[in-house]
Formats: structure tokens, sequence, C-alpha cells
């Protein structure tokens, strides 16, 4: 069994070994065939409930649709997240959650294809997540027929792992080889076989990210072209341009962007179309496909209508561009932006429930940070004190914590785990929208500072020369501390 640390100089080594999940051991037990309760999906736009083909007696594992319930009902999400569009092109388009619960706790769309009858098949990965972030591959990947009507997925089989299967097309799209700076945008060439085409419209901006070791270039880490449908190609866009709370960020420079547009470009005239894609949720697909690129979207042509999966979410679209088919999309020189209607939403406590956990990561990585910082401190005056544990035992590996990794400041990386709970679509009139903020300025703040560096050791001090540094006196505020006698001592 191997073992993944899924962060920074590690990210690229998953990526590459992927494949190799053959020789590892099984990540998850099967689970049981019992379908839950609950409604199937219904449309967010009808309030007739879809049937199901399958009952609870089935020996399938069946993935149900989703109750159609809004998740702001629940908890305050992001409303350009969740909320349908009056700029649609048809109520048969746009995105329906799909879930997935059934095929392991930690389970992702890895592939779309057509099967002889015209059935679309799905292939969906697991795999074990730990919470540190590592993950274990799991040795074999499932299959599962997807019926569009009603929002399912059946289980057929099991195949062995493999890696995911991308556009090989003759299409590419050309990028510069150097690292952006100050996460400027990316220019782009579109050639076919190295013949230019069209250029790409300039309202469309593109960004590219860093990796280590690099095996691309930057913009084609965060930009996918997916498939070709005629002389429309279809790529996949990562955004945002920034990281959360720039230009304050530092020392996070990449891993935050994650699948926010889908673009059909036109490349003999020149036009596009800009589709949203709807936010994920969950930790391990935040990390599959934002993080490290494990997973990227899926494409698949059925007729006049294409079919795209990002995480959890199924998209359909027309082949035909919405600009003739008098959309409501709004339109800016040879651009159509098109607000994508969310069809069906994910079951009515799925989202706060993840909201939730996000939360509580965040306040987990904040308490360990500061115990750590507490730690180092109070061993450097050589002082123990009750409830802080000695500093040796961070070195030895007895106590953990994330904020010493070197990673951090070599490769502008940090946790996935926590730039998932500081990018969870929040809306601003959410409590917990500004409960956050706080917590990730104090976390920035701890992880910025001066003792942080000198916890890292990245120049070798003496305990004397730290104390001199600061005169002698603990340098700043750690959450859930105070100061006594020159000295951090839990609160009580």
């Amino acid at each position: 069994m191997k073992t993944y640390r899924v962060a920074g100089i590690v990210v690229s080594l998953m990526v590459l070994t992927a494949g190799c999940a053959p020789n590892q051991q099984k990540a998850e037990t099967k689970h049981t065939n019992t379908l839950p309760s609950g409604n199937i999906a219904q449309s967010a736009n009808s309030s007739t409930t879809n049937s199901s083909t399958t009952n609870s007696s089935t020996t399938n594992r069946t993935s149900l649709g989703a109750s159609g319930n809004s998740p702001a009902a629940a908890t305050s999400v992001a409303p350009s997240e969740t909320s349908a569009s009056t700029q649609t092109v048809s109520t048969k388009y746009g995105w329906k959650f799909v879930d997935l619960h059934n095929f392991g706790q930690n389970a992702i769309i890895d592939g779309l294809s057509l099967k002889n009858g015209g059935e679309i098949q799905m292939t969906i990965r697991h795999d074990m997540m730990f919470p540190n972030g590592a993950m274990t591959f799991s040795k074999t990947f499932y299959t599962a027929t997807y019926n569009p009507s009603t929002n399912v997925a059946i289980e057929t089989g099991t195949v062995v792992s493999h890696p995911q299967k991308k556009y090989s097309g003759p299409i590419a799209l050309n990028f510069p080889a150097t690292f952006p700076r100050k996460f400027q945008t990316q220019t782009v060439s579109v050639t076919d076989k190295g013949v230019m085409l069209s250029a790409w419209p300039t309202s469309i901006p593109l960004y590219g990210s860093a990796a280590n070791p690099q095996t691309s270039s930057p913009g084609a880490l965060d930009n996918q072209i997916m498939g070709q449908t005629g002389s429309n190609l279809w790529v996949a866009l990562k955004g945002p341009q920034y990281p959360p709370l720039y230009p304050q960020q530092g020392p996070l420079l990449w891993g935050f962007r994650y699948w926010n547009r889908l673009v059909e470009l036109n490349m003999n005239m020149g036009t596009a179309v800009v589709y949203t894609i709807p936010r994920t949720y969950s930790l391990y697909q935040s990390e599959s496909l934002s993080t490290n690129s494990l997973v990227v979207p899926s494409f698949l042509q059925e007729g006049q209508d294409v079919f795209v999966s990002v995480g959890s979410w199924m998209g359909e679209f027309p082949v035909t561009p919405p600009s003739s088919r008098n959309s409501k999309g709004i339109t800016s020189g040879n651009v159509t932006k098109v607000t994508s209607r969310i069809l069906i939403t994910p079951p009515a406590n799925y989202v706060p429930d993840q909201a939730q956990a996000a939360m509580n990561e965040l306040s987990t990585l904040s308490q360990q940070e500061a115990m750590s910082l507490a730690s180092y401190w109070d061993t450097v005056v050589g002082a123990t004190v009750p409830g802080v544990p000695p500093y040796k035992d961070y070195q030895d590996g007895k106590q953990q914590t994330w904020n010493t990794d070197p990673v951090i400041e070599n490769h502008g990386s940090l946790p996935s785990s926590l730039v998932w709970a500081m990018e969870f679509p929040l809306s601003q009139s959410d409590p917990m929208f500004v409960k956050r903020k706080a917590i990730e300025l104090s976390i920035l703040h701890m992880l910025q500072s001066s003792l942080n560096a000198d916890a890292i050791g990245i120049v070798p001090k003496s305990p004397a020369q730290v104390q001199a540094q600061f005169s002698g006196h603990p340098p700043l505020a750690l959450p859930g501390f105070q100061v006594r006698n020159n000295l951090y001592w839990p609160v009580q």
C-alpha cells in the first residue's frame, strides 16, 4: 500500500503514480447495496418528483438524484454557486448534482463514455482519504449507467484503476513556459497540428499555476481541452485569478484555483460561449480537482448534446451554440456568457454538513498552529508549561502540526484542507463567513510571523538568539493562549 501526502512537492508524484493503483491495497470496503431512503431527484424548476427505475431490493449500487431542495434553505451558500439563473439556454440544459455516496465516502466521476445502445456510462473513482489529507488510491473503479432524465447512476461492475482518459486530438493550447508573476493572466495560441487557428477571445482570461516538479507549462494545469464537436472546441478553465485574502495571502501561490468556467470556442469564427461551472463541496473532490488535478472534467457528445462531469455535477449543453438559439446570455463582442441553470441541487443536508466540516477543519488547523508556536517559544525560554508539549515532541513526530513544513515557504503551498476551508462557498451574509475570515487572518498572521520562521529553522538560531530577537517577550498573540511571565499559557 502506498500512501501519498497531498501537498506541495508530493502532488506531482500523486498524478504520475495514479495509474499504478493495481499494486496498492484496496482502499475501501464494499458498501451494502441497500438504497437510502428518501425521494428520487426532482428538478429545481418542477414540483414533479422523478420516478426511479430501481427499488430498495436491487442488488446494484445505485446513485439517487438529489432532493431538489436548495441548499440555501439550510445554510447560506453563495447564491452565484447554487441559484438557478434566468440567463439560460433551455430548461433542458444545465447542471444536475448526482449523489455518489453509495459508491463510497470519497467518490468522484472520473470518465464518461457511450455504451452499445447509446447508454451513458460513468467511471466512478473512489479513494481512501486520511485526516492529514493523504490518500490511498483504490485499485478498482466502479462503472455505472447514467440516465439523464432520472439523474440516476446504477452500478454495472468494476474495472482496474487506470489513468483518466483525456482529449488526444490535434488541437492544442500553447502557453508560455514561465510561471506568471503576481497572478497575471496567461497568453495562449490555439493551433491545429502547429497551424495557428483563430485567436483566443481576450475577454476570457486564462490563468497559470505551478507545481513541483514542474511537468508542464503553468497554463496547462489550469486550462484543459475537453473535446471537439465539429469546429467547436470545448475547454474547461480554472479560476479565480487571485487566492483568498489577496494581497495578504502569502505564502499561498498555487493550488487554490478550481474549475469554474466551460468555454465553447468556434475555431473558424473566433466566437465563444462561456458557461459557469458550479462549485464542488467535499474536501476529497476539492483536492482531487483543484489541488493536484488528479481528476479533470470529463466530456461526452451524444447527438446534438454534450455532457460534462465535474466532481458530482453532470452538465448537459447544446452542440449548437446558444447564440443561435436566442439565449438570454450576456453577449459582448464575440463572447456570450451564460450563467448555467442548476437543475438538481445536492441533498438538503449535504452542503450545510460540508460547510460545518470546513469550519471545523479551519479551527483545528488554527489550534495546531497556535499550540506549536507556543511550544516552540516556551521551549526556547527553557520552561515547561502545563498543557503545552515540549517542542522536541514535534521534532520527533510525537506531535503533529502543518505550519512548520518547509514546503510552505519553499513552494508556496498550503495544506489542501486549509485552502478548501478558506474557499468554501459561503454567502457574505452568513455568520460563518465573518467567523471564517477572522480565523483565516489569524492563521496567516501566525504563519507570516518571525516566530514561525524561526520554528521552521529557515535561518538556524540558538535559543538565546531567538529570545534576543524579541527582547525576551512573546512576539505575538496566539489564539487560545495568554501571556504570563513571558510564557504562553493555555486559556483554561
